[in-house]
């Protein structure tokens, strides 16, 4: 049986769409973990946390990402998941980057109104 805390990591897990049908499995910081990453960008002097910063720290699973899209002469595979492989690679990739960046922030935005909603009944 999950303990309570892989449960709850598991509902904070969303599939963003990417290009070309892949997907990236994305879980959603908390309002805390958020807050501590804005802190930190802060003491050492770098700009506010944001989406791309957030999907770095949460890209917890991939479907559909294949070794010949990210490495030259790469067989026709799905690749092993690994976060900091897959990140370094879609910095390479903008437009891709891009489109996760702004499905990180819906993601985000549609957890907490859901959240706000529990919390006013």
């Amino acid at each position: 049986m999950a303990t309570l805390r892989e449960r709850l990591e598991k509902a904070r897990e969303v599939w963003l769409d990417g290009l070309d049908g892949r997907a990236y499995k994305f879980r959603i910081p908390t309002a805390y973990a958020m807050a501590h990453l804005d802190e930190v960008h802060r003491h050492e002097g770098r700009p506010k946390a944001g989406p791309i910063d957030w999907l770095r720290g949460g890209l917890v699973g991939v479907r559909g990402v294949k070794e010949i899209d990210m490495v030259p002469g790469g067989e026709a595979v799905d690749v092993a998941f690994d976060a900091e492989g897959i990140m370094l690679w879609l910095e390479d990739r903008p437009a891709e980057l891009s489109l996760l960046a702004e499905r990180v922030i819906d993601a985000i935005n549609a957890r907490f109104a859901a959240r706000d909603a529990l919390e006013k009944k």
